[in-house]
């Protein structure tokens, strides 16, 4: 299995770390226990961001420089990094080249589910199971634990779980959703949502069709996505992952890359918040880059998939958000697109 380029760059940022001396244990600590690294906010800045000089600028230094100097070593020695930054607020930017990106398609098409977990930690989460499952709330609870536990394990963790005591059903009346939506309709639309979903719940909401509707949006993309590589197969391009990429020059195109890349991190996420949500979410993310890059390449009516040269490696783009999309759907118990 691969290895996430956010574990990569952790890894990299506790290397520094160990370099750098303190008064005591207990600085290290404090300083260990407060440090991060995640992308930035606003998005778009770069990729990931750490504040480690800032917490390691004290009253012996008069600016983030000196502090920054083994972090800005360590990033800058990762394979598909192009820059590392000090901003002037004191903020570490890293930025990984296109390539990188691009490099990592045909790998996540070999290792389907398993791309990116490797030394992922075996993280241990505490999931609570209802002990009888009568309305919304409960059904979300067991659907959302089914899920963390096969990301759990899947990324070499374990599950221990907490059986809830009985209680009386509340809110908008499970059988009710169940008529209206189907039970695998009604699962996936509790799956997909924030927990505040349960309370205001709409059948009409729940199977709406739009983009913004994860029960539609996520089978429909795997349907048109799948739709794209049979077309283009019919046309003699049998799909086949060239070892050597042409580069995918589109800003849509690179944006779709990285955010496949995303999925250990959305994995760990997932457990990290014991919420099956955020897993959802990030395959709404995929879901909805494609669909804004089919709107401006019109794949099935264009040569866009066909084009000598570029056309193999946009397949391979393709092929990566099948594998993304069919994994994740599997993983939350939609299966049968049809029924949903």
């Amino acid at each position: 299995m691969s290895v996430s380029y956010l574990l990569q760059a952790r890894k990299a940022l506790e290397t520094a770390l160990e370099g750098v001396e303190f008064a005591d244990e207990a600085a290290r600590a404090r300083v260990a226990a407060s440090i991060f690294l995640r992308p930035p906010k606003p998005e778009g800045r770069a990729d990931l961001c750490t504040n480690a000089a800032i917490l390691l600028k004290s009253n012996k230094y008069i600016s983030f420089d000196e502090p920054a100097v083994p972090f800005l070593a360590a990033f800058r020695a990762l394979d598909g990094v192009s820059g590392v930054t000090l901003a002037s607020n004191g903020y570490i930017n890293i930025t990984y080249a296109p390539k990188f990106w691009q490099s990592s398609l045909p790998v996540i098409c070999r290792e389907q589910e398993k791309f990116g977990l490797e030394g992922a930690g075996g993280r241990e989460i505490h999931v609570k199971i209802p002990a009888t499952v009568n309305d919304l709330a409960s059904a979300r609870a067991a659907a959302a634990a089914a899920v963390l536990g096969i990301l759990a394990r899947l990324s070499g963790g374990s599950v221990v779980e907490e059986t809830l005591p009985p209680r009386p059903a509340e809110g908008f009346p499970l059988a009710a959703a169940i008529a209206k939506c189907n039970e695998s309709r009604t699962r996936f639309a509790l799956l997909a949502n924030p927990v505040g979903f349960v309370a205001a719940f709409s059948p009409i909401l729940a199977i709406d069709k739009s983009y913004n509707n994860p029960v539609f949006c996520l089978p429909y993309a795997l349907a048109q996505v799948r739709r794209c590589l049979g077309r283009a197969a019919e046309t003699g391009n049998n799909g086949e992952i060239a070892v050597e990429m042409p580069v995918l020059t589109l800003p849509i195109e690179v944006k779709l890359a990285k955010s496949l890349c995303g999925w250990p991190i959305a994995v760990d996420r997932a457990l990290e918040k014991t919420e099956a949500f955020y897993f959802a979410a990030f395959l709404q993310e995929v879901c909805l880059l494609f669909f804004a890059l089919a709107e401006k390449t019109h794949p099935v009516s264009s040569g866009y998939l066909t084009e000598a040269g570029a056309g193999q490696s946009r397949i391979c783009l393709f092929a990566a958000v099948e594998t993304v999309l069919s994994a994740g759907l599997k993983i939350l118990g939609v299966q049968n697109l049809k029924g949903v």
